[in-house]
């Protein structure tokens, strides 16, 4: 078994003081994966202590601003890719090839997000949410294996395609907090994520077939977006309505800026 797929499955162990025999073998000879298996064993731990969010969204919020100081491991010496933190992709893989880095919001965060806690209680309504987080991971994962720009812009806008349902659901009975930090990760994917790749597609050479379709594709998804979300703010609490409307703008300018890119603008 490769580095690579061994430091996947660890991430998805939920006690790694009790890890699979076959990944057990594979640690007894490998260096470079003992060290990442204990590293993120000591930031498991470390999360388990933090506080419990009041909510899943809530918890959304506060991987964000863990990982605004960047990732807690900032590199391992191996040329082997692995999962990058979803806001440190955006930010870095339109200027190199994606590098090795975990970060926390990668280690631990899939039971974490997934596994009720003791302070809450799972519930039918919670699923979503829960659904969520699971794919903000799971592009977050995939997206550190990708390496072309088209690649990127198309994963990218099918995760601002499940938070626009996420937003859906939520709108008439999410609490403002909730629905903020929902707005906030709307808008950082499509800005720093969707348009910079979009752009990244020129300086790549990009196929012009292969460019028009993953714009056209993305442009369909924000227009979706728009067009869904202005029919929710009428539906809304007033204390929710700007910000749908703040997802919508998104999603337009995004839209707008998509087919200049599609009519060859810089």
């Amino acid at each position: 078994m490769k580095c690579e797929a061994v430091q996947n499955r660890l991430l998805d162990v939920p006690d790694l003081t009790a890890v699979p025999a076959e990944l057990s073998a594979h640690l007894d000879g490998c260096e470079l994966c003992r060290r990442f298996a204990e590293r993120a064993q000591v930031l498991n731990a470390e999360l388990a202590a933090l506080p419990v969010p009041s909510s899943e969204l809530a918890k959304i919020a506060f991987v964000e601003s863990l990982l605004a100081a960047g990732p807690v491991i900032r590199s391992v010496p191996t040329p082997m890719v692995a999962g990058l933190s979803l806001q440190d992709l955006l930010r870095k893989i339109p200027l190199r090839p994606v590098v090795t880095t975990a970060a926390a919001v990668l280690v631990g965060v899939g039971t974490w997000a997934v596994w009720p806690t003791s302070k809450t209680t799972t519930t039918a309504k919670d699923a979503p949410r829960h659904e969520l987080l699971q794919k903000v991971v799971k592009t977050n994962t995939e997206l550190a294996l990708l390496t072309a720009p088209k690649d990127r812009v198309t994963k990218l806008a099918s995760l601002a395609g499940d938070i626009r349902s996420e937003t859906r659901a939520l709108s008439k009975a999410a609490e403002y907090d909730e629905m903020l930090s929902l707005t906030k990760m709307y808008e950082n994917v499509v800005t720093k994520g969707v348009l910079p790749q979009a752009e990244q597609m020129t300086k790549f050479n990009t196929p012009l077939p292969e460019r028009q379709a993953a714009l056209k594709a993305a442009r369909a998804e924000l227009s979706q977006t728009v067009t869904d979300v202005t029919d929710l703010v009428p539906l809304a609490s007033p204390r929710v309505q700007p910000l749908l409307k703040r997802i919508a703008k998104a999603a337009q300018d995004g839209e707008a800026r998509l087919v200049k890119l599609a009519d060859g603008g810089a």
